[in-house]
């Protein structure tokens, strides 16, 4: 009777398992980007290294949506082992503005001669391919300023990582944050010269995401000139109306607007009477020319003063302009 051993093909399975195991556990398999909790871009890379390696690798990272598995991205390469048995290298992880933000696991594998060697999970990874946008941003391009300017923006973005404020291409005290609320104040009095100015916010998310925007203004430190050209201080025709005139003169073009002339009609003791009507504003120069009337009502009496306050953009204000109009001779 012959007698056949049957411990031997179970020796030689463990035998290979405890090879792998030991083989797996030679050859030390590390991960070094990213990391969990991580947010990433567009553009990305895994890095690895593998020590103690005598023959080629092949790394397969599949990415994986946590709230819809059907949404993943499978990325494979295969590398070399260098002089010292060691493998330092990356697979690039890229994404586009198609691919659906939120959180992501990556299932990294280590394959050697056709089998998985090592499995290695990367977890909650944010994937944010979208740009930072920008609301509600003080000042407003084209606007007028002067003293303190506080340079305000609202970011619609969860994983900012920085936000830069400069101004003429400079920084400024107190210009970098990392939060969605930017609030810098810029003051005007560094500047020599008034002029145009250029404002710079620029933003950076953790997924490396960039925006940027640019406000051109005005510093304007000089109040405007006012002058009464009609009425005058001659007597009036009782019941007539009363042509009135101001020119309005500053140093650049566009800083004094309608909204910035009050015409009021006072008694000689500085009670109000009623606003004068405005009939039209034209450019004239660097500045405007105020047209408006006076009717005659039963308020007005017949002597009275009329009262001219100018302010500029920039909120600067003009010299106050009156004169003392009379009904009759």
């Amino acid at each position: 009777m012959k007698f056949f051993n049957l411990r031997r093909p179970f020796f030689v399975v463990l035998t290979l398992a405890v090879g792998l195991v030991r083989l797996a556990m030679a050859q030390d398999f590390t991960i070094s980007s990213p990391n969990n909790g991580d947010v990433l871009g567009k553009t990305n890379q895994l890095k690895f290294n593998i020590n103690n390696v005598s023959s080629q690798a092949k790394i397969v990272a599949t990415t994986v949506n946590q709230a819809n598995p059907s949404t993943s991205f499978r990325v494979e390469g295969t590398f070399d082992p260098d002089s010292n048995n060691k493998i330092s290298g990356n697979l690039d992880l890229n994404f586009d503005q198609t691919t659906p933000s939120g959180l992501y696991n990556i299932t990294v594998q280590y394959f050697q001669q056709g089998s998985v060697l090592t499995t290695r999970t990367i977890s909650n990874v944010n994937i944010d391919t979208t740009s930072p946008k920008f609301r509600n941003v003080t000042p407003l391009t084209s606007a007028f300023v002067k003293g303190i300017v506080p340079i305000l923006a609202e970011l619609d973005e969860a994983n900012v990582d920085l936000w830069t404020v400069k101004v003429n291409s400079s920084d400024i005290p107190n210009n970098t944050g990392s939060s969605s609320l930017i609030n810098v104040l810029w003051d005007t009095g560094l500047i020599t010269r008034d002029g145009s100015q250029s404002i710079s916010i620029d933003v950076k998310d953790k997924g490396k995401n960039s925006s940027n925007r640019s406000l051109s203004v005005t510093l304007d430190r000089v109040p405007p000139s006012t002058a009464i050209r009609s009425p005058s201080t001659i007597g009036y025709r009782q019941g007539a109306t009363i042509p009135v005139q101001i020119d309005v003169d500053d140093q650049f073009a566009g800083s004094v607007t309608a909204n910035g002339i009050i015409v009021t009609l006072k008694t000689l003791d500085g009670q109000f009477i009623q606003r004068v009507a405005r009939r039209g504003v034209r450019q004239n120069g660097n500045g405007v020319q105020w047209v408006g009337r006076i009717l005659k009502t039963s308020k007005i009496p017949s002597t009275f003063k009329m009262i001219v306050v100018v302010n500029d953009r920039a909120g600067n204000a003009a010299l106050t302009q009156e004169v003392t109009v009379r009904y009759g001779n």
